[in-house]
């Protein structure tokens, strides 16, 4: 069986932006023809309609790829509570099986180019009593590329993630910093520069503050701007849209 190649997106924190970032990644690859699939094996916060429970970043991920793949096997648990995985999961009485995720992921992989997974918090999230985010990427055997948001206090957060990994032995392939907040100032311009001389890791991109970053789909005017700014970090991890090839 062949599989496609698969990156792991993790955050530094919640809300830094990771889901609409990897939304971006998607559509820019899609827009230069090559299949996409992407994941959100696990997601707390959502909504239930029509007696199911809908995950927001799941869908994003899923109308930026335009795979037409089962939304159950993009969002494989997702709860109603706004808590860590392990918490949400109690109060429900699931418990989020490791293996699940990486037989469904290898399933996925094998009908995309390349297939993008989006973790949920960061690194050291706990899924299970023994296991977190990190142990799952390890599982999983994919690298990781970090999403930041570019503020004050960015610098501690991304060393940690970033030694974290390598603790774990989980090779990164870059960091992209993402301005959460209109807001700027000296550190959101001196973080990249600063990071990319003390982290041993590449900043790959920046993403300005952009208001109406909503959606994945076509229609996302903030999406759209935001795809220019994410060319050379698609360059950065391997991927040459021209050719179309994989790398």
């Amino acid at each position: 069986m062949k599989y496609g190649r698969g990156i792991f997106v993790t955050g530094t924190d919640t809300g830094v932006g990771k889901t609409v970032v990897t939304a971006g990644l998607l559509r820019l690859i899609r827009n230069h023809g090559i299949s996409a699939g992407a994941m959100k094996p696990v997601e707390s916060g959502c909504r239930l309609a029509s007696g199911r429970k809908i995950g927001k970043d799941s869908r994003i991920l899923l109308a930026a790829s335009e795979s037409g793949e089962d939304p159950e096997q993009v969002g494989l648990y997702r709860f109603k509570s706004p808590l860590a995985p392990l918490m949400a999961s109690r109060a429900e009485g699931v418990r989020i099986d490791l293996n699940r995720i990486v037989k469904a992921y290898r399933e996925l992989s094998t009908r995309h180019s390349i297939t993008f997974v989006e973790g949920v918090g960061g690194l050291m999230v706990p899924l299970t009593q023994k296991a977190t985010v990190a142990d799952l990427v390890r599982r999983m055997r994919l690298p990781l590329l970090v999403v930041a948001a570019n503020r004050l206090g960015a610098i501690n957060h991304t060393l940690l993630t970033v030694r974290m990994a390598e603790r774990f032995r989980i090779p990164v392939l870059g960091i992209i910093l993402n301005q959460t907040q209109p807001k700027s100032g000296p550190a959101v311009r001196t973080n990249a520069r600063l990071l990319s001389s003390v982290c041993g890791v590449p900043v790959i991109g920046e993403v300005p503050y952009i208001r109406d970053l909503s959606s994945g789909g076509k229609r996302s005017g903030g999406l759209r701007r935001m795809l220019k700014h994410l060319d050379e970090s698609i360059h950065h991890i391997g991927i040459e849209l021209n050719s179309r090839v994989l790398s």
